[in-house]
């Protein structure tokens, strides 16, 4: 059973500095799962970094996730550009941009409001660090356990650099503010593991 890790932070230098700890107690972040609570909101970060043996291949994993409870219809989502975005362009898929020039550039940007999509990434440092990511997805989707939404980060390697993921941690942790500015802080972890356990009854 894995074992997943509790951090309570009262500003995110503070999960910067558990981070560090976490590392050099356990010498490697790479079967890394933890559950991060700041400003009233949990964030779970796992990552998953098995290099298989010499008959399987093996895999990494960075994923970020945080309830967002009731969200109405909006919708967003971003990527770096690539072939298969230039591909879903092509196929019809609408090129969204934000306003900011290099971020626009960079990403294949998914939204159903533009306006409100620009201002959850009104933090500039956010905008640097979602410019420079590969190999990732970022938007709202639905938890597949409990049917309800949530902001996901999803990459495709293992980040076991504390340094760049408390970076992604902190541009996550913006958008996910932004996303719930009358968050209600009872929706805390052991109500997330309660909608759970009613999910798989």
């Amino acid at each position: 059973m894995q074992q997943v890790k509790q951090i309570f932070a009262p500003a995110t230098e503070d999960v910067w500095i558990a981070f560090n700890y976490d590392y050099a107690e356990l010498g490697r972040l790479t079967d890394y799962h933890v559950n991060i609570e700041q400003d009233h909101r949990v964030t779970s970060l796992d990552i998953d970094v098995h290099l298989g043996g010499s008959a399987e291949g093996g895999y990494e994993t960075t994923i970020l996730t945080a309830p967002l409870g009731h969200m109405g219809d909006y919708r967003f989502s971003i990527q770096p550009q690539d072939i298969f975005s230039d591909i879903s362009h092509l196929l019809g898929s609408k090129h969204i941009k934000l306003g900011y020039p290099e971020f626009d550039k960079e990403l294949f940007i998914k939204t159903n409001d533009t306006e409100r999509t620009a201002q959850l990434f009104k933090d500039e440092f956010a905008r640097k660090v979602f410019s420079v990511l590969s190999g990732y997805w970022f938007g709202i989707n639905r938890n597949k356990k409990t049917g309800l939404y949530q902001l996901e980060l999803r990459m495709q390697r293992g980040v076991t650099n504390t340094l760049l993921l408390w970076e992604i941690y902190y541009s996550f942790h913006e958008v996910l503010m932004g996303l719930t500015p009358d968050y209600d802080p009872a929706i805390s972890l052991v109500n997330q593991e309660a909608m759970e356990e009613v999910a798989h009854a």
